[in-house]
């Protein structure tokens, strides 16, 4: 215990080799301070003679201004094994100007909690090493700046921060560890890295909470490979209540469960693990954690100490410090309720599970990228999501890129609530692609309410506690705006439900839809419930089933001022009374080996079907249930210039006018068949 005024009880320049060992550091208070614990500058020239270790410590409410309890310069090998650190107040290890490429830090089986680290201290841990691995630890309850701070502090560092610099390759490896109630005042609550690649499998990120970007981090010019980790129940109060991908990151990530994200969590970890799944959560056998394993078993070589037992040790542990603590979140995530992936950034995520996350919009992912930058989403399953915004929220994704693209295959994405406009995939510019991929059971109307523990009145699976109804919705499945491009291979669009237009798609100023071997199936919208377009410059389905899709006028296809619509081998089938298609202002429409059929379904109540109907006495109920006059009970085509219908059926139709096909201020080129 020291009350040194500048470098804490242990200072030392030019050592060879240091171990620290069964030592507890208590109540030290360097006020200046290179480091109240121990402080190391390190002359280069002897860099390649120099170890470090330090295991078995204890470092409890000791404060420094500025750097580290542990503050190393020029520290090529440094080993931290089993250090315990509690309310601290100011920086735990700080690190830096490692020089070369073979730099390596360890940070293994230690607990680091309720340590608050001041702005422009260094943080837990901090540096620019070559490699640093981080192994079976816990990081709890640390805070980065604490209330009153300013938007004006330094915010360059985190908990953890890597920054490379020009000669050294800067790589985070870490596994096994949990981080749990961390808390940051501005961006990246655990790991702020500029220029790194990071690798992480098997741990937990539990109620972590930034009050700008990235509940857990923020990444910059970084590339990430993230496999079987758990992320749950962490928030940002702006953008990327997980994640934020800036300036060129790239994200890769395989068996991530993502759930609860967008709000911080009132229940503690211990309540919330039954609902953690561990079954497909393994080990993945890595060539980089192959190398970690080699490297931990050379720490004998490495560092020729005995290693001791664990230390004990009884005394008052009061802080002398006058700590403050973060204010504590409220709200959810404005965008981005998983991840929020910006500038030049990209991200591909494999076989996980994102749900129960919400935001005020894009309650999974907000992704606003550039032309030639491609994401994917596969073998993934996306549900019960909840974008709150009353006004405007825009779904499950929001995906609005300039040019670039959005994969999404082998993946399910249903039960999604949206309060306002499309529960599902909202997309301006850019091109959505989906293969063998379904969305479903979305839209107006859908609902979701907790199921209460009647000891604690908390929900008993850890989801939102309030009650979550969609209300107003536009194009509930997919909503394509603004030059957006839309491709479905192979896919399903089932029970949407619209309150207004489109039940499964709707396109505004849409650069082109195009469905391939693509079902649409027990959708409902006041207008075109499968597909409803406006000012959409092609429409293109081929192969594909319509089935059962109930609005008053239009039930499987609305169009207005569509330039191009082709449609081939296609089906429409049990739509309600009033047009299949119905299809207005556009140029040129084409349909080839087309059938449409049964179109007897009541609007109003789609389990009613009208045969060998009565039109004299029901004709004044199909007119209060049809928005339009009961012109072309298939087909309806108003005010384009080029009509060309070929080997196509209409069967089992009705209207007052023209049971199968209306056609109105247009032009046939060619003969039809009925």
């Amino acid at each position: 215990t020291s009350d040194a005024i500048q470098n804490g009880p242990i200072s030392s320049l030019y050592p060879i080799k240091v171990l620290i060992q069964n030592v507890l550091f208590l109540g030290n208070k360097a006020k200046i301070s290179l480091g109240e614990v121990a402080n190391w500058i390190y002359d280069p020239n002897f860099h390649e003679k120099f170890s470090l270790l330090v295991t078995n410590v204890d470092i409890k409410d000791n404060v420094s201004a500025t750097t580290g309890a542990l503050n190393l310069v020029d520290i090529p090998q440094a080993v931290f094994n089993k250090i315990s650190a509690e309310q601290n107040c100011g920086a735990i290890v700080s690190f830096s100007k490692a020089i070369k490429q073979t730099d390596v830090a360890v940070l293994m089986n230690s607990e680091m909690s309720s340590n608050n680290i001041l702005p422009r201290d260094d943080g837990v841990i901090e540096g620019n090493w070559a490699k640093f691995y981080l192994w079976n630890n816990t990081f709890a309850k640390n805070s980065y700046g604490c209330t009153g701070y300013s938007s004006e502090e330094d915010t360059a560092r985190s908990l953890i921060s890597l920054v490379r610099n020009v000669s050294s390759v800067a790589l985070i490896m870490s596994a096994r560890n949990s981080f749990d109630s961390n808390q940051h005042f501005r961006d990246g609550a655990i790991f702020k890295c500029t220029f790194c690649d990071f690798y992480d499998e098997n741990s937990l990120y539990f109620n972590n909470h930034a009050s700008g970007y990235g509940g857990v981090g923020l990444f910059e010019k970084t590339t990430l490979e993230i496999n079987n980790s758990i992320f749950y129940s962490n928030m940002a109060s702006d953008k990327g209540a997980v994640l934020d991908l800036e300036q060129g990151s790239k994200l890769k990530g395989t068996k991530l469960y993502l759930s609860l994200n967008g709000a911080v969590n009132s229940r503690p970890l211990e309540e919330i693990k039954q609902f953690l799944p561990t079954d497909n959560f393994q080990d993945v056998k890595t060539n980089e954690m192959s190398q970690f394993q080699a490297l931990l078993t050379k720490l004998d070589t490495l560092f020729p100490f005995n290693i001791g037992d664990a230390i004990s040790h009884t005394g008052d542990y009061s802080n002398p410090a006058q700590r403050q603590t973060p204010d504590s979140p409220a709200g959810v995530t404005k965008k981005g309720g998983v991840f929020y992936v910006n500038n030049l950034s990209s991200f591909d995520l494999d076989d996980s599970i994102l749900e129960y996350n919400y935001a005020l919009h894009s309650s999974v992912l907000t992704l606003l990228s550039a032309a030639g930058f491609e994401s994917s989403i596969s073998n993934s399953r996306i549900e019960h999501n909840f974008s709150i915004q009353e006004n405007d929220s825009t779904g499950i994704l929001l995906c609005q890129i300039t040019e670039a693209t959005l994969s999404i295959t082998d993946s399910t994405i249903q039960e999604n609530i949206s309060v306002n406009m499309s529960s599902g995939i909202f997309v301006s510019f850019g091109t959505l692609r989906m293969i063998r991929s379904t969305i479903q059971k979305q839209g107006v109307n859908a609902t979701y309410s907790p199921e209460l523990n009647s000891s604690d009145n908390k929900p008993i699976n850890g989801g939102p506690p309030v009650s979550i109804t969609s209300n107003e919705s536009i194009g509930s499945l997919i909503y394509a705006y603004h030059s957006a491009i839309i491709e479905l291979d192979d896919s399903k669009l089932l029970e949407g439900q619209s309150s207004f237009y489109g039940g499964a798609i709707y396109g505004n100023r849409a650069a082109a839809i195009k469905l391939k071997a693509t079902t649409v199936k027990n959708t409902h919208a006041t207008r075109g419930a499968g597909l409803m377009c406006e000012s959409v410059r092609e429409i293109k389905l081929e192969d594909c089933t319509f089935d059962s899709n109930i609005s008053n006028t239009g039930s499987h296809v609305y169009t207005t001022e569509t330039i191009d619509i082709t449609i081939l081998r296609t089906t429409f089938s049990n739509g309600a009374l009033g047009s299949a298609l119905s299809l207005h202002s556009g140029e040129n429409v084409t349909m080839d080996d087309v059938s449409i059929s049964n179109n007897l379904l009541d609007a109003k109540n789609s389990n009613k079907r009208y045969e060998n109907l009565n039109l004299e006495a029901d004709l004044d109920h199909f007119k209060s249930l049809v928005s339009t006059a009961l012109v072309g009970g298939g087909l309806l085509i108003e005010n384009t210039s080029n009509i060309v219908i070929e080997n196509s059926l209409f069967e089992n139709l009705v209207a007052r006018e023209a049971g199968a096909i209306g056609i109105n201020n247009s032009e046939v080129k060619s003969e039809y068949s009925l």
